[in-house]
């Protein structure tokens, strides 16, 4: 009987100091460890030191400066000067194609296509394809364009009557692009799916050509949504 009196003491005894320990630990965790609470996509690209610094909880961290595309302006299937991003507070999928395209590109703008029909109510997600073939003028845009769903969508597709999607594609978003020579009127093309955030940062890469890539991108699309809505509520 002694035992068990003891052995409940001792019961009593840890439950009490888990109790007074908790708030300390819960504190520490929601303070100290806070970047865990949420998960974020990495920011992709070059990135440089800007030579400024910040303080967290009493230490100096050096500033980062990352890649971002510049914005530019593209005329779609209507020959109406469009303006990326259309929105400086919104999410951007972005990919290249070009309309005689006779290997991933029809693949991937359906993909772009479901895509936009999934997210069309939600103002803050835009996509764009654009042609880097300066011979796919908004008339034949508007031909091609007939093929997908894009009603009561936010997506544009762009062409430019020189070789400036091409560089667009090089410098701005890190993705192949040139002609072909190989091939006549021919280009090499990436088949990846750009994301990016409302800062126009690169988040993501996704092959458009591959379903559970796709299934990625959508589960990625509904997460920089939280993280630029938690953000907007910082500031």
């Amino acid at each position: 009987m002694t035992t068990n009196k003891k052995s409940n003491k001792y019961n009593k005894m840890a439950i009490l100091a888990i109790i007074l320990v908790m708030p300390g630990l819960l504190f520490y965790f929601l303070q100290q460890k806070a970047e865990n609470r949420y998960q974020s996509l990495p920011i992709l690209g070059p990135k440089t030191l800007s030579g400024t610094f910040h303080s967290k909880r009493g230490v100096q961290i050096p500033d980062t400066v990352f890649h971002q595309v510049t914005p530019f302006s593209l005329i779609n299937e209507d020959e109406t000067l469009v303006q990326f991003p259309m929105d400086q507070e919104s999410i951007s999928i972005v990919n290249f194609f070009y309309t005689h395209c006779d290997t991933f590109c029809l693949e991937t703008n359906r993909s772009m296509s479901k895509l936009a029909n999934i997210f069309s109510k939600n103002e803050i997600i835009k996509f764009y394809s654009l042609s880097v073939d300066s011979t796919d003028t908004p008339e034949v845009l508007k031909e091609y364009v007939y093929q997908f769903d894009k009603e009561n969508t936010h997506w544009e597709f762009l062409t430019s009557n020189d070789e400036r999607v091409l560089e667009i594609s090089r410098s701005e978003f890190l993705l192949d692009a040139l002609a072909d020579t190989s091939k006549h009127h021919s280009f090499i093309i990436s088949p990846y799916l750009v994301l990016l955030d409302s800062r126009q940062q690169i988040r993501g890469y996704y092959d458009g050509s591959e379903s559970k890539q796709m299934d990625q991108l959508i589960d990625e699309i509904k997460l920089l949504v939280t993280e630029e809505l938690r953000l907007k509520n910082l500031y």
